[in-house]
């Protein structure tokens, strides 16, 4: 505490009468000797006398000497002032944070060393330490320069006159952190920006400079909407800065403008940094260009729509192939119904034939059907051959019941198994039949059939007449050999004997007989097939025809 003794031309005031006069000395002796006992009890740290227009300072040592010992010796910078904010004490810290003595310190007023930015709100402070603890981060004079410090003002009682405690700290590790941290967000890649509780940008790194054009001597003490204007509201703003404010975080995307003027969307977090007290200082928000981004989404989103497209699309050819699936599934069903019918009134068609045909050979086994002669006989059983070798094509399909393709292998071994029966006398002939793979339609199936029969039965009757000798003049037994094979796309066929072979006089392509006048006629006009005739070991008859059921 300070008191101020009166003096100078104060003290020559002229009484207007003695009595006046005599109270006068005595309310000037009761204020000297409160000054005494204040000064006896250590409540006063300074005098100030006043001398015409100045004012003189003597500090004092009294009770709170043992509190000046102490702060000397601390790292931070004690000041004692008055409430008007002269400094009535001041240790030496604080003297070299000025660079000044401390004698010279005393005395002056706490206004005189703060930066001019910051006299307001040590001004305020000042006038408001009663109530509250003050705490501000300001800057100091230090010669011609400047020491970034905190001061902390706290009031030494409750009375109107107190006396107030002042702590100054250096801030000036904090600013190198600072500086450095500044540094490592500079070599970040988003774009890092602070602006201030008032909007008012305070940090500014290089990233920020690349996304948004602005320099950070351009951008840095302007309002963030006038550097960036945001496409939200303000209103909106205002909103997400009280979330902040809550100590909450923001993250969101919106449109911002560059400083040539094209617009860009941003993804942006913003976060709230507070002081030691729990006091918002600033925001802080790192953001980043989503252009790119932005527009591979929108190419996602088309192809997801195209995709959608193409899936009903899709869905809906399916709903149509099932229902074509419905429709064919049920046509198959028709016409395996139709098909199983046709097959039942073929197999029945086919049966009657084989057994029309078992009748008429029937017929012919009786007696006086023909003349009982050697050329009667001879004739009843090639009829007979020639209507088995058709009623035979029909058992075959009604016993494998595939009615439109004969497969050759079965019926031709059946069929040359029972021409051979009926001429068991020649038990020395063997027969061999090779038509494996072999399938043929029901016409050219017949019509083979029959030409086979008559070859077949002609090498029967006439090759291997008595006393020839097949071992002594082919070298083989006597063998009848049919086969059927493809070859280049053709089918050939080939009826063979190894016996004594035709005679000289008979041409088998301009023969008159009946049957070979028969197989000529079956093998040009049926068949469609080119006929050759081998005679050099036995006869040889070669059909051949294509698989196209065209004529060679």
């Amino acid at each position: 505490m300070a008191t101020e003794i009166p003096g100078g031309k104060d003290t020559k005031r002229k009484a207007s009468d003695p009595e006046e006069e005599v109270l006068a000395l005595r309310e000037k002796i009761r204020e000297l000797e409160e000054t005494l006992d204040a000064i006896r009890s250590g409540e006063v740290d300074a005098i100030i006398v006043g001398k015409d227009d100045s004012r003189q300072i003597y500090t004092l040592e009294g009770a709170d000497l043992p509190y000046r010992a102490l702060v000397e010796n601390i790292q931070e910078g004690a000041l004692t002032l008055s409430r008007a904010g002269t400094i009535l004490y001041t240790n030496s810290r604080f003297a070299g944070m000025v660079k000044m003595s401390p004698e010279n310190v005393a005395g002056t007023s706490i206004l005189d060393y703060v930066c001019p930015e910051h006299r307001a709100d040590i001004d305020e402070a000042l006038r408001a330490v009663l109530k509250k603890t003050c705490r501000m981060r300001v800057r100091i004079r230090q010669g011609t320069q400047s020491l970034p410090v905190l001061i902390s003002m706290n009031p030494l009682s409750s009375d109107e006159d107190s006396r107030i405690s002042v702590i100054v700290t250096d801030r000036r590790k904090d600013e190198e952190r600072l500086q450095l941290l500044a540094r490592m967000l500079d070599s970040v890649g988003d774009a890092v920006i602070a602006a201030d509780t008032k909007n008012k940008i305070i940090y500014w790194n290089d990233a920020a400079t690349k996304t948004y054009g602005w320099k950070p001597e351009e951008a840095i003490g302007r309002d963030l909407f006038d550097v960036v204007t945001l496409e939200m509201s303000r209103k909106e703003v205002r909103e997400i800065a009280a979330r902040i404010a809550r100590g909450e975080t923001w993250t969101g995307e919106y449109v911002v403008r560059h400083r040539d003027g094209h617009e860009f969307p941003i993804y942006a977090n913003d976060a709230p940094v507070f002081d030691d007290d729990g006091r918002l200082m600033a925001i802080i928000g790192a953001s980043h260009d989503i252009t790119e981004r932005k527009r591979a989404e929108d190419e996602l989103k088309q192809k997801h729509n195209d995709l959608n497209a193409a899936y009903e699309e899709i869905t809906l050819t399916q709903e149509e192939l099932h229902r074509n699936v419905e429709e064919l599934t049920k046509r198959e069903s028709q016409l395996q119904d139709a098909l199983a019918e046709k097959e039942i009134l073929l197999s029945e068609i086919h049966h009657r034939v084989k057994n029309n045909l078992t009748a008429f050979i029937s017929l012919l086994s009786l007696d006086g059907t023909y003349e009982e002669t050697d050329a009667g006989r001879s004739l009843r059983k090639d009829l007979q051959n020639r209507a088995r070798s058709m009623a035979l094509i029909h058992e075959t399909l009604y016993r494998t019941g595939k009615f439109s393709s004969v497969d050759m292998e079965v019926y031709l071994t059946t069929l040359v198994g029972q021409i051979a029966g009926t001429y068991a006398g020649n038990t020395g002939i063997r027969t061999s039949v090779h038509a494996q793979g072999i399938v043929l339609d029901l016409a050219r199936a017949t019509t083979a059939g029959l030409i086979i029969n008559e070859l077949v039965t002609n090498s029967f009757k006439y090759a291997f007449p008595p006393g020839f000798d097949c071992m002594a003049t082919r070298g083989e037994p006597c063998m009848i050999r049919v086969a059927f094979s493809q070859e280049n796309g053709n089918y050939v066929l080939t009826v063979a004997d190894n016996g004594r072979g035709l005679p000289p006089e008979i041409d088998p392509l301009a023969t008159k007989t009946l049957g070979l006048k028969l197989v000529n006629f079956l093998a040009r006009h049926q068949l469609r097939a080119g006929m050759k005739v081998l005679t050099a070991k036995g006869t040889e008859f070669i059909f051949r025809m294509n698989n196209k059921d065209e004529y060679l």
